[in-house]
């Protein structure tokens, strides 16, 4: 007996008196399945640190890539979870991050985006909202960290880099 016979079978045993989709139909998801055609859509991240003033690539920073979601109502709560850690090398980079796709085509239904944290030792902080990754292309971030100001009186600054999307670019 062939794979669509016996699942033919299968869906009028389980559902006898109710509509089911014809069985060339799940045969062929079921063989789309198994070889891997219906993968999750990802995209690529890459990040480079380089000192504000000098130019020169931030060794031993630490990077966090986070994934947040929102939602209520009024988009009023919000969850977030660190998927990745790194430390940048000698030339101030972390690993090309292979991530599914989160972006402003996805459309209004789409709630998710992700959020970059950096910080090291002698720099201030830098938060980057609303990164965007789409389907097999690379997003890239050269990211200039400021040196931290002896004169600051120690007050704990840092500097927030907001993704525009392109709504908000083409409404200006």
């Amino acid at each position: 007996m062939n794979h669509k016979k016996i699942i033919e079978r299968i869906m009028k045993m389980m559902y006898p008196r109710k509509c089911y989709f014809p069985p060339n139909y799940i045969y062929n998801n079921l063989i789309r399945c198994n070889q891997g055609i219906d993968k999750e859509e990802t995209g690529y991240l890459d990040i480079s640190l380089y000192n504000d003033i000098t130019n020169m690539p931030i060794r031993g920073a630490t990077v966090l890539i986070s994934s947040v979601s929102y939602s209520g109502q009024f988009f009023e709560f919000g969850k977030g979870s660190i998927l990745y850690e790194y430390k940048t090398d000698e030339n101030g980079k972390i690993p090309i991050t292979e991530l599914p796709i989160h972006n402003e085509l996805m459309g209004k239904l789409n709630h998710n985006f992700y959020i970059i944290s950096v910080y090291t030792d002698g720099f201030y902080d830098a938060h980057l909202f609303h990164v965007q990754i789409f389907q097999d292309e690379t997003t890239t971030f050269r990211i200039y960290l400021s040196p931290t100001s002896k004169d600051s009186n120690d007050q704990r600054r840092f500097d927030l880099i907001i993704q525009p999307t392109t709504e908000e670019i083409h409404s200006r």
